[in-house]
């Protein structure tokens, strides 16, 4: 057996688009969804780093990308894992920090990278027995101006809080902890939200143009 093989095997999934592509119009979650290692699980360290070699990295994605870090027959759905707990961490910047200092945010998106591999290898390697075993996955987002880091788990939150604080090196960070039904529900919300938005932006949209019919017809009138 090699000696850096894990104790058990991951999958890495993706969501969203990177460099030039153009977002396509999904809303059917398996479809949305991608498996990177289809054609091999990763059971090794050195099979974790030629996958992160191979996936896109933080400076590359669009916003809306988002990485799915999990073990092999836990599929990374809310219906499919319905009991598990989730700790969520964010790091947001400001809309015009990351408008005016671009670089400073690619250095921040890169640093939180490298603690993210740290947290891969600490989770994959089972130094910690009990974080491996209590970690289903990890969802990592990358928005436009904010970095969301999501750890599924089943079992104590502390034997998953600890090991998150020390892998991105900040002891007074505030940290969520949620079940897998307050982000379906979250979630509803903003969708509601969003549509309500839309709708507004159409019914304005269709005064206007009415508008614009109104003042034509009168101004062919009064020719």
């Amino acid at each position: 057996m090699d000696a850096y093989a894990f104790k058990q095997q991951y999958n890495l999934y993706y969501t969203g688009i990177y460099g030039k592509q153009k977002e396509p119009t999904i809303e059917d979650w398996d479809k949305k969804i991608n498996l990177i290692t289809g054609a091999k699980t990763i059971d090794t360290a050195l099979e974790l780093f030629q996958v992160i070699e191979a996936i896109p990295p933080f400076q590359d994605v669009q916003s809306g990308f988002s990485y799915y870090w999990f073990k092999d027959g836990t599929y990374p759905s809310w219906e499919k894992c319905p009991d598990a707990s989730v700790l969520e961490y964010k790091h947001e910047e400001r809309d015009e920090f990351v408008k005016e200092h671009p670089d400073k945010w690619m250095d921040i998106k890169c640093k939180y990278e490298a603690k993210i591999v740290s947290l891969l290898m600490l989770w994959m390697g089972n130094s910690n027995e009990a974080f491996t075993t209590a970690l289903k996955g990890i969802v990592i987002k990358i928005r436009r101006a904010r970095i969301t880091i999501q750890l599924w788990y089943e079992g104590s939150a502390e034997d998953v809080r600890d090991p998150l604080k020390q892998a991105l090196e900040c002891k007074g960070m505030e940290i969520k902890d949620m079940s897998i039904s307050d982000i379906k529900e979250s979630s509803s919300r903003r969708g509601s939200r969003s549509s309500s938005r839309k709708d507004d932006r159409d019914n304005s949209r269709s005064r206007n143009e009415s508008s614009d019919r109104n003042n034509r017809n009168h101004s062919k009138r009064r020719e």
